[in-house]
């Protein structure tokens, strides 16, 4: 965790990057208590797609953080 927020400070663009890691930690507990919550399909879609998002943001920080 520290070798993350290191990372973060270290950036030129801080607020974006900052934006970006707290969507990726609010997706990633969401789609955390989903799997443990719910066993439908319906949701198990609707939790695989959050997933796909959550890996979408984590890119795009990765991007703003270069």
């Amino acid at each position: 965790m520290a070798d993350h927020v290191l990372l973060l400070r270290a950036t030129t663009t801080p607020s974006a990057v900052w934006n970006a890691a707290a969507v990726t930690a609010t997706l990633c507990r969401t789609t955390t208590w989903r799997v443990t919550r719910h066993r439908t399909p319906a949701y198990d879609h609707r939790t695989h797609r959050l997933f796909e998002y959550w890996y979408t943001v984590i890119l795009a920080a990765a991007l703003l953080t270069l």
